[in-house]
């Protein structure tokens, strides 16, 4: 598969997969008891850590969720819109910014032939075909060969 596009410092496409992380986040907390008088706390307990994990694959608990820790309720909320599987695109919008859309893979994106011609004479009978299958990652290099 051969990426096409007029001119990769100004505009790319690039296929991602979610891969879940081993851990979400990290959170650490102490206890303290407030001062009677004066501004030492009466009473502060050593920082303790806590580590929440990932739910592999659940995309929504990755989005927003809720955790026990200790006796502690530890919520969060990206606000993101997450995907499994999508296509990123990317246009430069300036010299130092760039604009970034996303769309599901499953929707068909042009082929690559709406931005230069498919096929590319490299020498005498050397041809490069550059394709854009339907589906991402359905086909490899190996098994094009092999057909």
């Amino acid at each position: 598969m051969q990426p096409a596009t007029k001119s990769i410092k100004r505009q790319f496409h690039c296929h991602i997969r979610h891969a879940s992380p081993t851990i979400l986040y990290r959170l650490f907390y102490y206890v303290q008891l407030p001062p009677v008088t004066g501004r030492r706390p009466r009473f502060q307990s050593t920082n303790l850590h806590r580590t929440v994990a990932s739910r592999p694959g659940d995309l929504a608990y990755s989005r927003r969720g809720r955790s026990d820790v200790d006796f502690l309720t530890a919520e969060h909320d990206t606000g993101l819109q997450l995907l499994d599987d999508f296509v990123l695109t990317a246009m430069r919008a300036g010299e130092e910014r760039w604009n970034f859309s996303i769309r599901p893979s499953t929707i068909r994106t042009p082929t690559a032939s709406h931005v230069v011609s498919p096929v590319h004479t490299v020498s005498k009978d050397v041809f490069v075909v550059a394709v854009q299958p339907r589906r991402p990652f359905s086909y490899r290099y190996f098994s094009i060969l092999a057909e």
